[in-house]
């Protein structure tokens, strides 16, 4: 390990935010979809306005960081945002009562989700230099882990509050989420020191256009074809995630409490997914994991949106989460070892864009499904099928792994 301590700040940072992003997920579109009566679709329009602002902005960031060595100031900076939107989210939500304002709070949370996904960038990008090569995997494990278990005690905690029955109980939830996020991610933001920064030399020249670094970047065609299928199997499973809770309600009529305790569920299992990882040193055998586990992944998924009973969905969908944490943490470690160190931050710009963004594609079929009167297993079905569509540039990227 290269930094004991320099990990661990790390690997805490990703745990208070998953313990704020967690619940924004969870009661955020039950607000705005229900109580509010936004549209699925506008709620969707969101998420994919936060990814069109993260691809024009990211790409300019990470050469900015990688030319003058900011990468810990971006990150530090556009964590702040994320903390002051998810609080004004929370408060503007509580003192309204119009249905402009919950737009209003709509377009915030696309700010937000626009400040963490290029938050992501730089701290995916710290990995390698906090943990040597042959530990990249276990420690990308581990940072994953600590995510899953920050978002664990965040719905553990806020789950009571959420369940006062009051009107305003998710809106309460909202905003102890935040001061809570709040309390863990400031000090642990303070204790990520520059030193632990290994590449502090400008190693591209200082007239590089982001368009001229994307395009070395892109000619590696492993990295290329890699990214392609990241962001297409990414789009669905987080899609997925962004609205499952509006999907277990819709369908079934689960309440708040079943649905926290069913988030849990599935972060545990994605705990384990990711720990099941740890000892996959070698970028082939990485590789081919991932590969299997998004076939297996996609087939679930497609078996979940046919099943006609409550309990066999449920099932199903927790097995794919389980699928999913080792995907995740998988991929972040074959990214690691696949990029270049000189754009290492410009290289995680465009893998940090889809790796918990609703991306694009998936929440317009999504949304547009809903909005077409069509059914919601219909729009499951539909993430199941984009998710197989992945598997065609990972096989593609194999015949390029080793160039």
């Amino acid at each position: 390990m290269k930094n004991k301590s320099g990990f661990w700040a790390w690997c805490m940072i990703d745990f208070a935010n998953s313990l704020l992003y967690t619940n924004l997920i969870l009661y955020l579109p039950l607000w705005l979809t229900i109580e509010s009566n936004i549209s699925d679709f506008y709620f969707n329009l969101f998420f994919i306005g936060s990814t069109v602002l993260a691809l024009i902005l990211a790409p300019l960031l990470g050469v900015n960081g990688d030319k003058n060595n900011r990468r810990l100031l971006y990150l530090k900076s556009l964590n702040y945002i994320v903390l002051i939107l998810g609080l004004a989210i929370a408060i503007i939500g509580l003192l309204t009562s119009a249905q402009f304002w919950a737009y209003v709070c709509g377009i915030l949370f696309m700010l937000l989700n626009t400040s963490y996904l290029l938050s992501l960038q730089f701290y995916d990008s710290m990995l390698p230099d906090l943990q040597s090569s042959d530990k990249l995997a276990k420690g990308s494990a581990i940072g994953f882990s600590m995510g899953w278990v920050g978002a664990i005690i965040g719905v553990l905690v806020v789950m009571p509050i959420a369940s006062l029955g009051i009107t305003e109980s998710r809106l309460y939830a909202l905003l102890f989420a935040a001061v809570i996020g709040a309390i863990v991610l400031i000090p642990s933001l303070s204790k990520l020191k520059p030193r632990y920064i290994a590449n502090k030399d400008i190693i591209i020249k200082p007239k590089s256009s982001s368009f001229k670094v994307f395009l070395r970047l892109i000619s590696k065609k492993s990295i290329f074809l890699f990214l392609i299928a990241y962001f297409i199997f990414m789009d669905s499973i987080l899609t997925i995630q962004s609205n499952l809770s509006i999907y277990v309600e819709r369908v079934f009529g689960l309440g708040d409490t079943l649905k926290g305790f069913l988030a849990i569920i599935i972060i545990v299992v994605g705990v384990v997914g990711a720990l099941s990882t740890m000892n996959i040193k070698k970028s082939r055998s990485v590789y081919r994991w991932i590969l299997v586990l998004v076939i297996i992944s996609s087939f679930f998924i497609i078996f979940s949106s046919l099943a006609n009973q409550q309990n066999v969905t449920i099932v199903l969908l927790i097995i794919s989460f389980l699928l999913f944490g080792a995907i995740i943490s998988l991929s972040r470690t074959y990214f690691s070892k696949i990029s270049d160190v000189q754009y290492r931050s410009t290289s995680f710009s465009w893998y940090s864009i889809a790796q918990k963004s609703s991306s694009l594609i998936g929440p317009l079929i999504w949304g547009g499904l809903i909005a077409g009167s069509y059914s919601y297993p219909s729009a499951l079905l539909v993430m199941g099928f984009l998710m197989l569509i992945s598997v065609f540039p990972l096989i593609m990227a194999k015949k390029r792994l080793g160039s």
